[in-house]
């Protein structure tokens, strides 16, 4: 009697990619992106080719890459590198712990193509200044803006970075950064503390970087797409820079740095580079501010050499002789979350609707000045875990 022997069946792990994979391909988020107005099939693709070309990426939470996918579909942007970035951040958890969670961040030319979704935008357009460029911009009334960039192979050092829009094919407005307000934003930004950021790379990556800085502070007064509004917001919750007063535009103009103008009369630009004669010639002077001693009913006279000051009602101290302290400036909570809200490049209009969507009590709030009035600990609250609240005004706005 033959006994028949069962085959033998091999069974093989699923990775942690394919697994990812099955994740990202389950029908209700394939439907979700197709939502949002991207091909899903594509989307998936482009997002598990970045993550298979990278370490970290791949042993980040699947929870983080998901939800990094819907952000980007918001935006309208694809996680190719070019359009958006996946960032991996080793983040210590509530426990204790720690997990490497991945974060989308839109590039440059991820907000260019956002910006032209708007029907009144027909151009963008920037660059970035190098020492031996010729670069002439001036603000006010007769704004103009004249970048001609160097033939020489070693053009310097990075010195400006410009960006543009044109709306309804004739009105253009531009924003200038200096390199000194590159710098401070630099400085002010988490993503630019690593040392594989491209701010820290050089060549055309830390140009990239500069670039996307105009760009993102441009964006901040052109007309807003859906997705530029998106991608503003998603850019902030992540990596939080509060700039917002610190462009130059033509309707903003800055005073410029200590030898960095040519001299001009009214109507004429700014030109670069300059020499160290006209550096010496045209800086502005700093002169010492003259001491004077103020007689007092207990020492009416004067240093020798000097005619004794005749003294004043107004110059008779009263109560401490001594000069009163300078008045610090008050923080003013109105100020800064009008200023924060400014930045995203919400409205006051959408911000105090959010915060209607949280409580009942600030329904029909009319500004951030009553808010703040209504309810002052809401505000401080706020202010407090900023990142926080950006984010909630991301779900809210999408």
């Amino acid at each position: 009697m033959n006994s028949q022997v069962p085959a033998r069946t091999t069974s093989r792990a699923v990775t942690p990619f394919e697994a990812l994979k099955i994740q990202l391909s389950k029908p209700e988020r394939l439907g979700r992106l197709k939502e949002l107005g991207v091909d899903p099939q594509r989307f998936v693709s482009v997002l598990l080719n970045q993550v298979f070309r990278s370490e970290k990426l791949m042993k980040s939470t699947p929870q983080s890459l998901i939800s990094s996918m819907y952000k980007a579909a918001e935006c309208g942007m694809e996680c190719d590198g070019v359009m958006g970035h996946l960032v991996p951040f080793n983040n210590k958890q509530t426990d204790g712990s720690w997990k490497m969670e991945a974060q989308f961040i839109p590039g440059y030319q991820g907000y260019i193509h956002a910006g032209y979704n708007h029907p009144r935008i027909t151009k963008i357009w920037g660059g970035v200044v190098h020492e031996r460029d010729y670069f002439s911009y001036e603000c006010g009334l007769n704004e103009h803006l004249v970048h001609r960039p160097s033939d020489d192979e070693d053009a310097g050092e990075l010195t400006h970075a410009w960006a543009a829009y044109e709306i309804d094919g004739r009105s253009k407005t531009f924003v200038v950064l200096p390199k000194r307000k590159v710098m401070s934003i630099k400085s002010k930004s988490h993503a630019a503390k690593s040392g594989a950021s491209p701010w820290n790379q050089g060549g055309t990556a830390e140009e990239s970087m500069w670039l996307k800085t105009a760009i993102r502070q441009l964006a901040k007064i052109m007309p807003k797409s859906k997705e530029l509004q998106n991608a503003i917001i998603q850019d902030a919750a992540v990596d939080p820079i509060e700039v917002y007063a610190s462009v130059e535009t033509p309707q903003d103009q800055d005073e410029p740095e200590q030898l960095d103008v040519t001299p001009r009369e009214h109507g004429q630009s700014r030109q670069y580079p300059l020499n160290q004669e006209e550096e010496r010639k045209y800086a502005p002077r700093r002169e010492k501010p003259e001491i004077k001693k103020r007689a007092t009913p207990e020492n009416p006279v004067e240093p020798e050499g000097r005619e004794q000051a005749q003294i004043e009602d107004d110059d008779i101290p009263f109560g401490d002789e001594s000069p009163a302290e300078p008045e610090q400036t008050k923080f003013d909570p109105v100020e800064e979350l009008s200023g924060k809200v400014k930045a995203l490049g919400v409205t006051e209009e959408d911000f105090l609707a959010f915060v209607g969507s949280k409580s009942r009590a600030f329904k029909g709030v009319k500004s951030i000045r009553a808010l703040n009035e209504t309810g002052p600990k809401k505000v401080q609250s706020m202010l407090a875990d900023w990142p926080s609240t950006v984010k909630e005004i991301g779900e809210f706005m999408s």
